[in-house]
């Protein structure tokens, strides 16, 4: 299998509640087409 690696940046003006819901919606795309996210880094300021 290939790996991949992906770097999201997002508004540090987002709430956490946006932030979450963005990485939910963007793993179900990922799981949707037979991919799986192996980890997530949270960085913060």
């Amino acid at each position: 299998m290939r790996k991949f690696e992906t770097l999201l940046l997002l508004s540090p003006e987002l709430t956490a509640d946006v932030r979450e819901t963005l990485l939910t919606t963007l793993t179900g795309i990922i799981e949707r087409e037979n991919g799986k996210m192996l980890a997530t880094d949270h960085w913060a300021n």
